[in-house]
């Protein structure tokens, strides 16, 4: 059992190493996962409140695609009459609460394999 969360801790650790993953929804499509590309230090989710409804759109944070920035979504929002706001952020599937699942398990993990060398 400890050898398996040792593997289970090394896996986890090496996987942070890689390439980072964000949750990747708008509203219509729904959410899956992106892995982004390598020069990607950060995920982001940018809503646009518009008559009473929020839009959501999440992703990698890639200033250097107009079609995916914070500033070009922020723009077309605006000039739908809605207001909007970026959010970013930079470890694993940060930009939903499935991050925190995922950093939950971690821990628990850890603080498991440390009680068992005690």
């Amino acid at each position: 059992m400890r050898t398996l969360l040792f593997c289970l801790l090394g896996l986890a650790l090496i996987s942070c190493t890689e390439a980072l993953q964000c949750n990747v929804m708008n509203t219509i499509q729904g959410l899956f996962v992106q892995q982004c590309p390598g020069h990607i230090m950060s995920c982001m989710k940018f809503v646009c409140r518009l008559h009473g409804y929020e839009q959501v759109y999440k992703g990698c944070n890639d200033p250097a695609n107009p079609a995916v920035a914070c500033q070009t979504l922020q723009s077309n929002c605006q000039a739908q009459g809605g207001t909007g706001q970026c959010y970013t952020c930079n470890y694993e599937f940060c930009n939903s609460s499935s991050g925190l699942a995922s950093a939950a398990v971690l821990v628990v993990a850890v603080l498991y394999s440390i009680r068992m060398l005690c």
